[in-house]
């Protein structure tokens, strides 16, 4: 059966704006220097002296440097404190893999696109989308842009880690997505694409990794599944036909979604069309997602669409997106 997903935003948006709102300024300071002189950055300077980044910068570069400001580490719990205490090595490899070697300004990026690049930790490769609402690193806005003597600083309102942990060990290891995590624990096949390694394993196209619309366990109990154990005593057959549809080939962040997307054939199994149309942006509740066949809520259609609570959970073999409801074909 052939299925289309619309995923759509509001349009009132908070927390994507469009490139022209972009701060992008120019000075003749090394990265370096103007960090030291940052008021927003005050920590990331810390924990430049803390695990002597300097060294990197020794070659003269060019770099672009996605700079978590002071709020982003305060969100985590990353105070100057706990950064002064950090393990100097850990802290080093965080910065690094936040760090190009290159130029990836708005400006140096032709047109829109979405690309995996190498950062300066070579271990790690993370993701690149320029669209109309602006620059994104997995999924994570830039707010500000600064163009150096050696390169570029950019300005994230949020602190991008690498990923450790595959889909499954995340689904694991997420209380509010025990019920989910049952269910891919059951299907030998959800097994098989949520644990393996990206460079190890494709699907349908050539896209590496896997994108998955996670349903939290409210949304399991306000489906059919009141109880953990009464997802667990149904048929992996049964659970892989419910469950089989919102589950895409390819690392997709939310940034993906904006301004449009489609994928024709690349979701797992269901050889579905994704189609997402125009005038999108995330608003304060969040991603849309409508269907041309409604979600069911306690067994009957949902007047409600779905909404990505929870967005963009990077594993290091894909995606994971929390959303509110159950999608049921």
């Amino acid at each position: 059966m052939k299925r289309i997903l619309i995923i759509g935003l509001s349009i009132l948006s908070v927390s994507c704006k469009k490139t022209g709102t972009v701060l992008n300024t120019t000075n003749t300071q090394t990265i370096l220097q103007y960090i030291a002189q940052a008021p927003q950055l005050t920590i990331l300077n810390a924990a430049i002296a803390r695990c002597n980044l300097d060294t990197v910068f020794a070659s003269g570069g060019p770099f672009t440097f996605f700079c978590p400001t002071d709020s982003a580490f305060a969100a985590v719990g990353l105070t100057m404190d706990k950064i002064k205490a950090y393990d100097p090595q850990a802290l080093s490899l965080l910065l690094q893999y936040n760090m190009l070697t290159g130029k990836f300004s708005s400006q140096d990026l032709v047109g829109f696109l979405t690309e995996q690049v190498t950062s300066v930790d070579t271990a790690y490769k993370p993701f690149i989308v320029k669209n109309y609402y602006g620059l994104f690193i997995n999924g994570i806005q830039v707010t500000s842009q600064v163009e150096l003597g050696d390169g570029v600083v950019l300005n994230i309102g949020s602190v991008n880690f690498a990923p450790t942990q595959t889909v499954l060990q995340i689904l694991d290891s997420l209380p509010e997505l025990s019920f989910y995590a049952a269910v891919a624990n059951q299907v030998p096949q959800f097994q098989t694409i949520f644990g393996n390694q990206p460079n190890n394993y494709y699907h349908f196209g050539t896209r590496p990794g896997v994108t998955v619309f996670a349903p939290t366990n409210d949304a399991f109990m306000a489906y059919i599944y009141p109880t953990l154990s009464s997802v667990t005593q149904v048929d992996p057959g049964t659970l892989y036909m419910d469950f089989e549809a919102p589950v895409l080939n390819g690392f997709d962040f939310t940034a993906d979604f904006l301004g449009g997307f489609e994928t024709t054939g690349n979701s797992y199994y269901s050889q579905a069309e994704f189609v997402q149309f125009e005038n999108l942006a995330v608003g304060k509740d969040g991603l849309t997602i409508l269907e041309n066949y409604p979600s069911s809520v306690s067994g009957g259609p949902s007047l409600v669409p779905p909404h990505i609570i929870r967005s963009n959970i990077l594993a290091t073999n894909g995606v994971i997106q929390e959303i509110d409801q159950v999608i049921h074909p």
